[in-house]
């Protein structure tokens, strides 16, 4: 369940249908995370720094276990693909940052970016893993290459981010297998995203906060149910507005485009998307969303 609080705090994200082995395709039942460019084991402060990864199955920087923090730093997975998208999905292999193994790491004025497939931008893995995150930048433009992503019991922290990924199946914000606790403060948010802005493999709730959208798919979308109880949504293009098996508007602002249905309540499938925002118009009047075509 994603549930975002009255300051624009989103508290715990726990996803339905938890996983103890791969999903079909080969995910693997064991931890699997790869290999990393740069690995951090010792706790410290770190500014300026320039982490970079091209390889395959490899992230850019790893925090493993340790407390740092990183202030200033740029991160770039600039190549490299995923032998496994399951095993990037739930595990972080291939992420531009993972922090791992009880890890607690505080990121600041950074600049990340993953030109990877199945290159997220920032990953918390594991119970006792705890990333916070503020004042940063996030770009992904592979595909399977998510924003935030959160699993195995995870935590992300995040204040005032601008996040855009422009791959498929590449949500700015989500969690998967394990689910794990996001907590989105500072209330102002700009996503665009060529999939869902927002997913949750459960139940999503909206209490405040502000998100400025623009997706080719859905932007805001719920497995199970999805309430909008406060705050302020203005999505300028997307193929679905709002997606869940129930839809409640309870209050806030909500303003929106979509080339399909603006509010779907038939079902939660996150199939229902058109592929992408090369595939939309933009709105009657108006140009394509920053980063469309």
């Amino acid at each position: 369940e994603i549930v975002f609080a009255a300051d624009g705090s989103v508290d715990s994200i726990s996803p339905a249908g938890v996983h103890t082995a791969g999903r079909p395709g080969g995910g693997s039942s064991e931890v699997t995370q790869g290999t990393s460019a740069n690995t951090i084991i010792e706790d410290g402060s770190y500014s300026s720094e320039i982490y970079v990864s091209t390889g395959d199955d490899e992230n850019a920087l790893r925090v493993d276990g340790a407390e740092v923090t990183l202030n200033g730093i740029t991160v770039r997975k600039d190549a490299g693909s995923s032998s496994n998208a399951e095993n990037g999905d739930f595990y972080g292999v291939n992420a531009a940052l993972l922090a791992t193994n009880g890890a607690d790491v505080t990121i600041v004025n950074a600049d990340i970016s993953s030109d990877a497939q199945n290159g997220n931008g920032v990953f918390s893995y594991g119970e006792g893993t705890t990333v916070n995150i503020s004042d940063s930048v996030i770009e992904t433009t592979g595909n399977c290459s998510g924003g935030l992503m959160t699993t195995g019991g995870g935590t992300m922290n995040a204040s005032n981010l601008l996040i855009h990924t422009t791959g498929n199946s590449s949500a700015a914000i989500r969690s998967d297998r394990g689910g794990g606790t996001v907590n989105v403060t500072g209330g102002s948010y700009t996503i665009d995203s060529a999939d869902d802005a927002l997913h949750c493999d459960s139940a999503t709730v909206i209490r405040g906060g502000s998100y400025t959208i623009a997706t080719g798919d859905d932007a805001i979308h719920a497995e199970t149910a999805l309430t909008i109880a406060d705050g302020s949504i203005d999505i300028s293009t997307s193929y679905e507005g709002l997606e869940a098996q129930d839809v409640a508007v309870l209050g806030g602002s909500i303003k929106m485009f979509a080339t399909d249905d603006g509010i779907n309540s038939a079902g939660g499938n996150d199939n229902s998307g058109n592929g992408g925002r090369d595939e939309m118009a933009p709105p009657p009047g108006g140009n394509p969303p920053p980063g469309g075509h």
